[in-house]
Parts: structure tokens; C-alpha cells; sequence
């Protein structure tokens, strides 16, 4: 009977990429974990903390990808959680800044303008 090789003491490594590293507010940011890799066979889980509390919040199973946009500015560690199928499990993070879009003003003089 075949089984997949068991590493023991090795845990998977996760790598996360979004893909800005700053966003607009209310604009979606696309984060992937499909590059992390575990010794033992495929990611069984992905876990996120996409809101930067420490909760992973959102999981997708064995799908690699999750999007979220955010609705006030500032700093996100955004970690992701991956699990290997034997439960092994590591994090990584990844910073997001999220800004908001500048306001355009300007003013002509003289004005009105003579032709």
C-alpha cells in the first residue's frame, strides 16, 4: 500500500501576495496564497485575517484566493493561514495601507477671465 511521504516536524510554508500594496477605500484588494507549499502533498486549508485583528475570520477551504475591500483608512496586517493534511499549520502576513483618494481644487485668476 502506498502513502504519501510524511515529513515529520516539517510545516508548510505559506506565501501571500496581494496584489497592491495600497488601496483606495472601498477599493477590493485580491489576495493569493496559491505559491505556498508543503512537503507532506497540496494545502488542505487557507485561513485569513483579512481585517487585521488576529481572527482569521474567513476561510476558503482549499481555495487559494480571497478579496476584501476596506471602508476607513489606515494600516492591515493581513495573515494567512495555511494547513497541510495532517493538520500542520504556519502563518504569514502581508501589510496593506489603505488611503483615501485626494480631493482636486484649484482656483483661476482672474475670474472671471477677461477674453
Amino acid at each position: 500500500m502506498n502513502h504519501p511521504p510524511f515529513v515529520l516536524g516539517v510545516d508548510p510554508k505559506p506565501v501571500l501576495t496581494a496584489d497592491r500594496s495600497a488601496a483606495l477605500v472601498g477599493q477590493q484588494v485580491n489576495y493569493n496564497g496559491a505559491q505556498s507549499t508543503d512537503d507532506n502533498g497540496p494545502i488542505a486549508n487557507y485561513a485569513w485575517d483579512l481585517d487585521g485583528d488576529g481572527t482569521f475570520e474567513t476561510n476558503t477551504g482549499a481555495t487559494p484566493t480571497a478579496s476584501r475591500s476596506y471602508d476607513t483608512i489606515g494600516q492591515r496586517a493581513v495573515k494567512l493561514q495555511v494547513t497541510d493534511m495532517y493538520g500542520a499549520k504556519s502563518v504569514t502576513t502581508v501589510n496593506e495601507t489603505i488611503h483615501r483618494a485626494p480631493t482636486a481644487a484649484f482656483t483661476a485668476t482672474p475670474n472671471p477671465a477677461l477674453t
